[in-house]
């Protein structure tokens, strides 16, 4: 392979040998001779997580040695596709014109036995142009120093410190996963043989199997809902019943979601007559004061009109609710539809344009947020943030409950999200006063940034919020990742 000369002043490799820089593809080869995509890619998102959790890293089977591993392969990886960008290839790909080229993409991804999901379409089709983008917000030295201190916070036991940008966090992971992404694609076009898919349909049932066990969301991570009713909750969730229908006498439906350890609540999905005339977040504050005594209860609450019609058009959230959680209470007179089958491919599909629109339009907010940070102007930087945890939260909580979300108060977002992870409402510590008092500036951005003339926000609490505005991003785009991974088959 021709390579073009490079300044050793500007680069030095320092993993990869003078054979390699002449074939780069022969590190390639080794890169997924170790392991496919999707595996490289799962130990790239556990790294990540004990770089931004307080935790450090540990494999019981082979211990700190894999994540070492993990870094070399990844170093070997970037300098060997840096080389590769300085190739006659390289450079007469970037220039070439692709035409029908759709065809082939489709043909992979039902031959390959991994496929990307982070490239773009002309990321998928050329490669090279996704090397070229890796290296134009980073160097090589600078990627050696991000994932040098990703390996020492890996194995400590504090998350990453203010040496550790987290929107740098973001990107270089999201960098990583197309570099791999990138890599995997030449791997399979430039080097023989291809490896296809061989997975058999036991191991597609069993996988189905699998999604289909679960209950109201498609995953849980670290969630401490409970779905089951111990005695003494039943007895609970009977006193609740009976304090809501005597207040409430519309009250059609009352199903139990599951209970919470912290803060100890119940969550109920209620539905009332659709003839009742008060408005629907009317009925929600009455009954949770009215339960308040007892018990703080999370009310999840429609007209029986919408309710039905959402049964007929096929939602997942209603039907999970009636037929995997207990049903407290029915009126005689409320007549249910036959529930429509859930195609897990249609979910799946429906999923990805979720993302893709509303995801993404966090992701968009956040940048321009840090962007407003940079350029002074914080009390946009501060408002934009708070539209970037809305999008981002109603796009995570649609995806995995199958539920669409009509309200904009992030702390009862962040309370429903409970239902399937504690990790987004423990980006904000509830029991530290600097992290409280980031939520409520938070919480109170979207009014007082647009409608207050004095508001001034102060520089250092918006630097912080930011940071945990991106820690929350990162969790909720993870949780989409193992969502889509549930689906698949």
């Amino acid at each position: 392979m021709k390579i073009h000369p490079f300044n050793s002043s500007e680069f030095y490799p320092r993993y990869i040998n003078e054979l390699e820089i002449n074939d780069p593809l022969w590190v390639i080869r080794d890169f997924f001779s170790v392991d496919w995509l999707t595996g490289h890619l799962e130990n790239l998102q556990q790294w990540r997580k004990y770089v931004i959790e307080e935790n450090y890293y540990k494999d019981k089977s082979s211990g700190p040695v894999s994540l070492l591993i993990t870094h070399k392969l990844t170093m070997r990886l970037i300098e060997a596709m840096y080389v590769l960008s300085l190739s006659k290839t390289a450079k007469l790909s970037l220039n070439k014109i692709h035409l029908n080229f759709n065809v082939r993409l489709q043909f992979e991804q039902l031959q390959w036995i991994d496929y990307p999901t982070h490239l773009s379409e002309e990321e998928l089709i050329n490669p090279y142009l996704a090397i070229k983008h890796f290296f134009k917000p980073y160097t090589i030295d600078q990627y050696r120093e991000f994932l040098n201190e990703w390996l020492e916070t890996a194995f400590s036991a504090t998350p990453a410190d203010e040496t550790l940008q987290a929107c740098d966090i973001i990107y270089v992971y999201e960098n990583l996963q197309k570099i791999y992404e990138a890599a995997w694609i030449i791997r399979q076009r430039e080097i023989e043989p291809t490896i296809e898919n061989t997975l058999d349909a036991e191991e597609s049932a069993a996988d189905v199997a699998q999604t289909q066990s679960s209950k109201l969301s498609l995953v849980k991570r670290s969630c401490a809902l409970n779905d089951t009713l111990t005695t003494a909750e039943k007895l609970g969730l009977n006193e609740l019943v009976k304090t809501i229908l005597d207040a409430v006498p519309p009250v059609q439906l009352i199903v139990h979601l599951g209970t919470h350890p912290n803060p100890e609540s119940y969550y109920l999905l209620i539905i009332i007559d659709e003839k009742d005339k008060a408005f629907e977040h009317d009925l929600i504050h009455q009954i949770e004061n009215l339960c308040k005594p007892l018990i703080k209860v999370c009310a999840i609450l429609h007209k029986s009109d919408a309710f039905i019609r959402g049964i007929n058009e096929g939602s997942r959230f209603f039907y999970n609710a009636l037929t995997k959680c207990t049903v407290a209470y029915q009126c005689v007179y409320l007549i249910l539809p036959e529930f429509q089958s859930i195609d897990s491919e249609y979910i799946r599909t429906q999923n990805e344009a979720i993302w893709k629109r509303w995801g993404r339009q966090g992701k968009d907010f956040l940048d321009t947020a840090l962007n407003s940070y940079d350029d002074g102007n914080y009390n946009l930087s501060l408002f934009l943030m708070h539209q970037a945890v809305e999008s981002t939260l109603s796009a995570i909580i649609r995806i995995n409950l199958g539920y669409r979300l009509s309200i904009h108060n992030l702390e009862r977002m962040l309370w429903i999200t409970l239902i399937f992870t504690d990790d987004l409402r423990n980006v904000f510590a509830m029991d530290s006063g600097e992290d409280v008092r980031l939520f409520e500036l938070l919480q109170g951005s979207y009014s007082a940034a647009r409608y207050k003339d004095d508001f001034s926000a102060d520089p250092e609490m918006v630097k912080a919020l930011s940071d945990k505005v991106c820690k929350l991003f990162i969790i909720a785009e993870e949780l989409y990742l193992q969502v889509m991974d549930a689906l698949k088959g």
